[in-house]
Order: C-alpha cells, then structure tokens, then sequence
C-alpha cells in the first residue's frame, strides 16, 4: 500500500514539474521586433517592448512606430501614447504588401 502512495506522489511531482517547464519556456517573452517579423508569426499574437520614436494620425488613421535594439514596427491603435514612452505591446502581426509588418492592437 504504502509503495502505491510513493508511486502517486512520485507521478504527482513529475507532473507538476513537466507543468513548471512548460510555463517556462513555453511563455513567449523577451522577443524583439526584429524576432516577430516573420511570416510564421503573421495572424499571432505577438508581444514587444520597446520606446515610441514616432505617432501619426491621419483621418481615421493613427498609429506610432516602436523602437527596440533591433528594429521598428508599426503599431496600429485608436488611442496614442507619448512620443518617447516605454511600453510593451500586445497584438496581432499584420503584413501589408504596402506597409510591411506592422502590430494591429484591438483597444
């Protein structure tokens, strides 16, 4: 009896650290801007961090560009921030034939 209870706790642990693992490293974070323009993330969820160099708003148009070490992208948005703040961004990668890739943010 006593072997059945070590054998459950035994399978119980290794569950919960299979689970740690997979929270871990299944997360995606510390992408940079450059890492998410690919064709595989188009449609996904992405997230990035990283300063505003630019904000435009045209019409019903408006979007800012985020810079991080590696790269800009466009992030589509009705409500913009700061030129110069720190942020991170979630949203759906979006690739334009005119605009390249660019991060669409539903508010």
């Amino acid at each position: 009896m006593e072997n059945k209870i070590n054998h459950r706790n035994q399978i119980g642990i290794i569950f919960i650290i299979l689970g740690l693992l997979l929270l871990i490293f299944g997360c995606v974070a510390g992408q940079t801007i450059k890492d998410i323009k690919t064709g595989q993330n188009v449609g996904k969820t992405v997230v990035v961090s990283g300063t505003v160099t630019d904000v435009v708003s045209i019409g019903g148009l408006s979007y800012y560009v985020l810079q991080d070490n590696n790269g800009t992208i466009p992030v589509s948005v009705k409500n913009l921030p700061a030129k110069g703040e720190k942020l991170t961004v979630s949203g759906t990668l979006i690739k334009d034939i005119l605009v390249g890739y660019y991060i669409k943010v539903v508010e």
